[in-house]
């Protein structure tokens, strides 16, 4: 037997897409490969940042989205018990993070002329994942 170890450094976007499905039994939704009735269109671009840390562009902003469209490709996020992470995080939460948000600039906001806003890791990650920033 033979165990290997790699990094991939592919760092281009990658569209993830596919038919989501609510399943009220489980208060998650599924993705499924072809359309059926009751379902929407979701897609979303990825790509990574290192070897544990994925950017997500989304462009739309269905419920569950990120989460099941990652889970569908074998990649749950950390402490993501409901779409298949192995274990929860210490403090309960789920690794998803909105770093960065546009809002179009047709959208009026009073005075606020401000349409690009960030947020910076949540300290918690540098104690969880050694990220940082």
């Amino acid at each position: 037997t033979k165990n290997a170890r790699s990094v991939i450094s592919n760092n281009d976007w990658k569209t993830l897409e596919g038919w989501m499905s609510r399943s009220r039994s489980k208060r998650t939704v599924d993705i499924l490969s072809n359309e059926k009735p009751n379902t929407r269109h979701v897609f979303m671009d990825c790509r990574l940042l290192s070897s544990e840390l994925v950017e997500v562009r989304t462009h739309l902003g269905a419920r569950h989205m990120v989460r099941a469209l990652l889970a569908a490709q074998g990649l749950p996020l950390a402490g993501d018990l409901r779409y298949g992470a192995r274990r929860a995080l210490q403090d309960q939460s789920v690794a998803l993070h909105a770093h960065s948000v546009t809002l179009p600039k047709s959208l009026q906001l009073g005075t606020l002329e401000q349409t690009h806003f960030e947020s910076p890791v949540p300290e918690s990650w540098a104690k969880y994942f050694d990220i940082r920033g």
